[in-house]
């Protein structure tokens, strides 16, 4: 690092902690900052015994002089403040516009099943309405205290739904996703190698940011290592300083009103960041094995009133914490797996992506590659980070009592619920940080030869290109097209419109997921339950139980609860060794007690055969066309070729499947019906209108059907098409 100018004067480069100053030795200036480590760059004396007895016998001397050489600087460079200005642009647009390439990867359909409840709750408190003491929401529920565990977040989602609907919650997630990406960017500035790093915490991540509370809280657990620190003192500190304890004491309160049960992860960053303070700014080499470890029993116990405190401004802090332990680790997906799979091990996720689940196709779009290079990246950024000497650490990463058991925690709570895993990645990436962190850091401005700069400028340019198209590719890896839309594969839409619609009368059964849809969209109903499962873990064995068994979902749940409408899941189909195919509903809700009426893409309706119903089902009821039963059974009557026992009668089904597309012409479970028939009977004109037709359905309106009325779309193009190339005549 040694150049020579045009007045022959020696400029001496020089790489070390703490914040960068320039003192002006005679002809020689001295730069003492930290972008060596962070461009993975040394020197030769940088570990030597000069680089101690400088810190030793200069760091007061250059505190002193350090704005006198500052302004001295200014005049004789008079063009650096440009260059600096030049740098922090150049530097700041390519991380902002992956950033927002990151947003736009999430900016997809919305699908968060917990989103309405939450939207509910925030209409609820936009209203002004008090909290209710009790459940009332359902009619199953009224003795279990109601809780609002987040307030900011439902807020947030209310008013964002009030004043843009669905489009604006969707770029509301892109926006987080943004945000998420930039603050990994910030934890390691000027280093090109920010954007595969921030690109791969993205990239393990992406799975789990989504329009959700914890998503919110991750972003405050990013900026706690982002807050600023002391720097060019080397004191040892008794107490972290009080702008260090309000930053986290507003981070904490924060977290506790957005989502109380991320609280301890919130704390863990609390208790990393107020030890590390202990140590001071500058780099202590000679800090012994015991002043760290008291470091960090300071800053746990720092952080321990501090959490407390900010517990307390919840709204309901004693709900708060026997929340958290309804949730600890370990007993609770055994417990509460299938009311709540998404609380499955990472065990069980890493089995589905080997197996594949029943589509044939991995859980995770990016596969088993990027669970396997997570699992190894929470094992040798540890030890490449525990390698490096204490001076050469990440700012606010460098005590080993704190960071390897915090890091150690997240893996394992990872391990238990594969949900967690966005934790990890955050304390990952910052675990790969740097020195002086921070949203607008500037870059270094150094002045070379013409040649020597020329070429420090190319192979900068390219490095930086390189490592930004590799970011750029763990971004895009599992992105999708943008959508404003709404995926409807897990929420029975158009089957809630038409009981709204008509107004049923009663209370309303049905899955727990469609519950989660229910609650915001038929209020003036009282429901069985919805997807905030801790409140209803006394119904976990009557739900379970009510799928295997009609006794008890006929006369412990329909008819104690007083239930007259049935929103169902469509089941699925059995044949029997007649040929014929098993009518699953008849066996829970016998057709003499209750009547279809509708169905969608997903579900269907059951009206109880009561005189308050009679109407509605003297003129909506469905008889002969089940949603569960194949397609092509119901072709084959139509074309008189199905000879199983008990299939109905051959006019009622057209009449049914005629008011069907009358009244729903893009159902595609009769559509397929009638084109089937068509690639039998139709002429050449008709088939390739049908044709036509069931390829304009797009395709996010195909994935919303049902996987298995999906193949049977495919099946019915491949007929059209080959009735289509039949000559004029031919059978």
């Amino acid at each position: 690092n040694y150049h020579n100018n045009e007045k022959e004067e020696t400029t001496i480069i020089r790489y070390m902690e703490g914040r960068g100053i320039r003192q002006r030795v005679g002809k020689k200036v001295k730069w003492l900052g930290d972008e060596a480590d962070d461009r993975g760059e040394t020197n030769g004396w940088a570990n030597s015994s000069d680089h101690e007895e400088f810190d030793a016998k200069r760091q007061g001397e250059v505190e002193e002089d350090e704005e006198d050489e500052d302004e001295e600087d200014e005049e004789e460079d008079g063009e650096e403040g440009s260059g600096h200005t030049r740098s922090l642009l150049w530097d700041e647009l390519p991380d902002w516009g992956l950033s927002l390439v990151a947003g736009l990867s999430c900016c997809e359909r919305l699908a968060e099943q917990d989103i309405w409840w939450q939207i509910r709750l925030g209409d609820d408190m936009l209203a002004g309405l008090p909290l209710p003491k009790y459940e009332s929401w359902t009619y199953t529920s009224t003795h279990v205290p109601f809780h609002n565990h987040w307030p900011i977040s439902s807020l947030i989602f209310a008013l964002t739904h009030s004043l843009f609907s669905v489009p604006g919650l969707v770029v509301l997630r892109g926006v987080l996703c943004c945000l998420f990406f930039r603050l990994l960017l910030a934890l390691r500035p000027r280093c090109r190698l920010r954007y595969p790093l921030a690109g791969f915490a993205f990239a393990v991540a992406r799975h789990r940011l989504q329009l959700r509370p914890e998503t919110f809280c991750v972003l405050v657990f990013l900026v706690l290592f982002l807050l600023p620190r002391p720097r060019g003192s080397p004191t040892l500190r008794l107490f972290p300083t009080p702008s260090l304890v309000v930053s986290a004491f507003l981070c904490v309160t924060l977290v506790t009103n957005t989502h109380f049960g991320m609280v301890p992860f919130i704390g863990l960053g609390s208790c990393i960041t107020a030890a590390e303070q202990l140590g001071g700014g500058a780099l202590v080499r000679s800090r012994s094995v015991f002043r760290l470890f008291g470091e960090a029993v300071q800053g746990m116990l720092m952080a321990v009133p501090l959490m407390g405190l900010a517990v307390l401004l919840s709204p309901q802090p004693v709900a708060g914490i026997a929340y958290l332990v309804a949730h600890s680790p370990i007993a609770y997906h055994q417990q509460h797996y299938a009311s709540n799979p998404e609380m499955k091990p990472l065990r069980e996720d890493f089995e589905l992506m080997l197996q594949g689940d029943r589509k044939g196709k991995s859980r995770w779009r990016i596969g088993t590659p990027m669970l396997i290079v997570w699992g190894l990246s929470c094992v040798f950024v540890p030890l490449f980070w525990l390698c490096k000497s204490l001076c050469n650490r990440p700012n606010g990463l460098r005590n080993p009592f704190l960071v390897l058991p915090a890091h150690v925690i997240l893996v394992l709570l990872t391990v238990d619920r594969a949900r967690n895993v966005l934790w990890s990645a955050a304390m990952l990436a910052a675990m790969c940080g740097s020195r002086r962190a921070g949203i607008f850091v500037p870059g270094l401005d150094v002045s070379f030869s013409a040649k020597s700069h020329q070429m420090w400028q190319m192979k900068r340019v390219v490095w930086g290109v390189a490592c930004a198209a590799a970011g750029l590719g763990l971004v895009l890896l599992e992105g999708r097209w943008p959508s404003l839309a709404m995926a409807r594969h897990n929420w029975p839409t158009d089957s809630v419109e038409w009981v709204r619609k008509h107004g049923t009368q009663g209370n309303i059964y049905h899955t727990l997921t469609f519950g989660g849809y229910i609650v915001w969209h038929l209020r003036k109903y009282r429901l069985f339950a919805d997807t905030r499962e801790y409140c209803f873990r006394h119904l976990d064995r009557l739900y379970f139980e009510a799928h295997k068994n009609p006794d008890v979902l006929r006369h412990q749940i329909l008819d104690e609860y007083g239930v007259n409408t049935f929103i169902s899941l469509i089941p699925g189909n059995r044949q029997l060794p007649d040929k014929s195919f098993e009518d699953v509903h008849s066996r829970f809700v016998p057709a003499d007690e209750w009547a279809r009426v509708y169905f969608d893409h997903l579900s269907e309706v059951m009206l109880r055969r009561i005189p308050k119903h009679r109407k509605l089902i003297h003129k909506y009821e469905i008889k002969a066309l089940n949603p569960s039963l194949p397609p092509d059974y119901f072709a084959r009557i139509l074309l008189g070729t199905e000879t199983s026992r008990g299939a109905p009668q051959r006019q009622l089904v057209e009449k049914e499947l005629s008011e069907c597309l009358a009244r729903q012409p893009q159902q595609v479970f009769c559509l397929v019906i009638r084109y089937l028939v068509l690639g039998v009977r139709g002429n050449h004109f008709e088939t390739s209108d049908a044709l036509k037709r069931l390829e304009s359905i797009s395709q996010l309106d195909i994935v919303n059907e049902r996987v298995y009325i999906q193949g049977w779309i495919t099946s019915t193009k491949i007929v059209l098409r080959n009735r289509g190339r039949r000559p004029a005549g031919s059978s």
